[in-house]
């Protein structure tokens, strides 16, 4: 694949979405300005996610999905470092499959992207009292994440040379990787842009309601000694 300087792949991990994944694929396969590829792996679904992901893919060239026939238990960093070993562009943007893009995503953050290696967005948080928005601040992130996975538009060297996300925690893969950013060796520039694009559901279903999300949050305190 011949790619540009600015070229995005969307990725995103599924799993017993079938009902919610029309809103998720629409959003990542219509944007004003288009990703080159947009990668989705089944998690071994027990409902039709897999049947809708093949009916997508049909109309749709630039989606490339993949079938798991055992369940990963929830380890997202595992499933997203999967697809991400097969991204050939620039540039990446993780996705939740519970969520939708609004549409000028790419067109906002690209045009913002300039020589950062990370840019990020806000997100309208749905069944919430309010929307999230925070500039860069490290030592705030060491007390709680303020950026989700889903905001970020990052470089494809970057999740290279920090080696990937974390394959062994069940949630908050997120915000281990942007504290294992701030600690790189490397400076990597950080962008947040005070603009809302992508629309955040809060459900009983969401991967933060896990009962083991707690575990995975006191695992990065101890590691990070926070």
């Amino acid at each position: 694949m011949q790619t540009s300087s600015d070229d995005v792949t969307f990725v995103m991990a599924t799993y017993n979405r079938a009902g919610l994944l029309p809103r998720a694929l629409f959003s990542l396969l219509h944007q004003q300005r288009p990703a080159t590829e947009v990668l989705v792996v089944d998690d071994a679904s027990t409902d039709n996610t897999w049947e809708v992901l093949q009916n997508w893919a049909v109309q749709y060239p630039q989606l490339r999905v993949f079938h798991r026939t055992t369940n990963s238990g929830g380890y997202h960093g595992q499933l997203i470092n999967g697809l991400l070993s097969h991204c050939q562009t620039p540039w990446y943007m993780v996705h939740s499959d519970d969520d939708g893009k609004r549409l000028n995503c790419l067109e906002v953050l690209v045009a913002a992207a300039e020589d950062y290696d990370v840019v990020y967005g806000d997100s309208f948080l749905h069944n919430a009292p309010a929307q999230r928005s925070q500039d860069w601040d490290p030592q705030l992130l060491r007390h709680h994440n303020y950026i989700d996975i889903g905001e970020a538009l990052v470089r494809t060297h970057v999740w290279e040379e920090l080696g990937g996300y974390d394959g062994t925690l069940v949630g908050a893969t997120d915000w281990e990787f942007w504290l294992r950013l701030t600690h790189a060796p490397g400076q990597y520039r950080v962008k947040h842009v005070p603009v809302c694009i992508t629309d955040y559901y809060f459900h009983d279903q969401m991967m933060t309601r896990r009962p083991d999300h707690h575990l995975a949050l006191q695992a990065i305190k101890e590691k990070y000694r926070l």
